[in-house]
């Protein structure tokens, strides 16, 4: 199946270390397609979905460059427009997250 769906980015700066933060939805549903972190020297940030079980992506950073692509959870990357974005930071300080999405949804194209 091929679709035509926008895209965009989340990002967050900052300093999280040992702690969450919360990003309030921005009244939307969408699905998260990827994540990237700098900051985190040995580290790991984990993005969840406020008030539900269970990853939706995690990056492990190896160095405080930007990270390699984060390991997605695909059964939890669906939010709805009640849904908040929370950031937890773990074994470092975290400086920037970026969290890529998609529009929940789009059109489908006529493939032959």
């Amino acid at each position: 199946m091929a679709t035509i769906s926008s895209t965009f980015d989340i990002v967050w700066t900052g300093t999280l270390s040992g702690a969450a933060v919360t990003i309030a939805n921005p009244g939307r549903a969408f699905s998260v397609v990827g994540m990237t972190a700098a900051g985190g020297n040995s580290g790991t940030l984990t993005l969840t979905r406020s008030g539900v079980v269970g990853n939706v992506a995690v990056v492990s950073a190896t160095t405080a460059v930007p990270s390699p692509e984060g390991v997605i959870t695909p059964a939890n990357i669906e939010f709805t427009s009640a849904q908040n974005l929370v950031i937890t930071a773990a074994g470092a300080a975290f400086t920037r997250a970026v969290i890529t999405c998609q529009a929940a949804s789009a059109p489908t194209l006529v493939e032959s």
